[in-house]
């Protein structure tokens, strides 16, 4: 799974697990969704994929990989703030302030690192971020999930990721929101669908996994942790696998 889903495995075994005495769920490292859709181009097994946009997950889908997409929530940008630092940040300008280093999820196999570059074009602040780059005020994580330890460590002032993860973190960071216009939660998409090994087709528990996940119990779950339900969600798809 993705890095926004790092708060959730705990919750997530214990609320499938009602309903599946004996299933136990195993979940690979969360890392950017770009990096688990090519291990599963390049042949690797697993039983679910959950892809932080469309175009990921639709790129298995075409090549045979997932054969029943689903959406599965949305979710919104926010800013986190390391706590000492909280007060000089209340908006995304002030993230440009000379001397804060910004940390942002790299776009290459990010979703959510794209999603944010989407957002400095929408914002007008691309030469602003550009410049910060530059001068070493810009730096990148990996994905969203190892995003919240260049706050800890003292390499970053501030981040831009998930809400959901934000609420995950608590009062150890400060959240402040991005204005609606901004924030992307009109793009934002996740999707699930259970994976096709071999000639044999998705497993019955992977099958009853994004049953769960996209019916009310696992749709409540996920509101509960930050994120948008996906009936809210209305992504252009291009190729509809919706059908």
């Amino acid at each position: 799974m993705p890095g926004a889903f790092a708060g959730l495995p705990e919750s997530l075994r214990q609320a499938f697990a009602m309903l599946h005495p004996g299933v136990d769920l195993e979940f690979h490292d969360f890392v950017p969704s770009g990096m688990l859709a090519q291990e599963l181009l390049d042949g690797a097994g697993a039983d679910i994929f959950v892809s932080a946009n469309i175009r990921y997950m639709t790129d298995l889908w075409r090549a045979g990989r997932v054969p029943s997409p689903r959406l599965l929530a949305g979710n919104r940008l926010c800013i986190i703030v390391e706590p000492s630092y909280g007060q000089r940040v209340a908006s995304l300008q002030d993230l440009l302030h000379p001397g804060l280093v910004l940390v942002t999820p790299q776009p290459q196999t990010d979703p959510c690192g794209q999603y944010i570059v989407q957002m400095w074009a929408a914002a007008g602040m691309e030469r602003e971020i550009a410049a910060k780059q530059s001068s070493g005020e810009l730096v990148h994580s990996r994905g969203s999930g190892d995003l919240p330890g260049f706050l800890v460590d003292g390499r970053a002032h501030a981040g831009v990721f998930y809400a959901s993860e934000a609420k995950s973190l608590g009062s150890t960071v400060v959240e402040v929101a991005i204005p609606a216009n901004l924030d992307a939660h009109e793009r934002i998409a996740f999707a699930i669908g259970a994976v096709q090994n071999g000639q044999s087709g998705p497993s019955a528990v992977a099958g009853e996994f994004v049953a769960f996940m996209t019916g009310p119990a696992g749709q409540s779950l996920l509101v509960d942790h930050g994120f948008v339900a996906a009936e809210s969600v209305d992504p252009e798809l291009g190729e509809d696998w919706r059908r």
